[in-house]
């Protein structure tokens, strides 16, 4: 169960790394998932979709790498770092549109996904938005 897990995890990081349309990562969700990310609420999967979709959009050349992946039992966690510049508009939490602004950035962060039947019902990704938005000048403090 461990090995199934653990390769859900992997092919979710691979998802966003190669194939941005994001169809590799859609078909890695259970009916019923929901999702947590930084300044959205509880998501269904088409939320999801469509709040993964911007950051793709804004940030095209993104690619993840994971550094630590932890599995224990239906749960997978993997500390990942992300690098990508800032070519599209970004949606700001406050729903302002960010123009491209150019600028590089690198974010840490965290996902744990719960993995049932080979497939993620629940996923939370924490990373720092605040920390985001100040390397792309938007906020004071980069």
């Amino acid at each position: 169960m461990a090995n199934d897990t653990k390769k859900i995890g992997t092919a979710l990081i691979h998802a966003f790394n190669e194939d941005h349309s994001l169809g590799g990562w859609a078909a890695l969700l259970a009916p019923g998932y929901a999702a947590d990310y930084p300044g959205a609420p509880r998501l269904d999967a088409e939320k999801a979709r469509a709040y993964n979709q911007v950051m793709m959009s804004a940030f095209p050349d993104a690619r993840f790498h994971v550094r630590n992946t932890l599995v224990d039992g239906h749960l997978v966690c993997a500390e990942w770092t992300v690098t990508g510049t800032h070519t599209g508009p970004l949606l700001a939490p406050d729903g302002q549109t960010i123009t491209a602004t150019g600028k590089r950035m690198t974010e840490s962060g965290v996902f744990v996904a719960e993995v049932r039947n080979e497939r993620i019902v629940r996923e939370a990704a924490y990373w720092n938005l605040f920390s985001l938005l100040a390397q792309l000048g938007i906020l004071p403090g980069a």
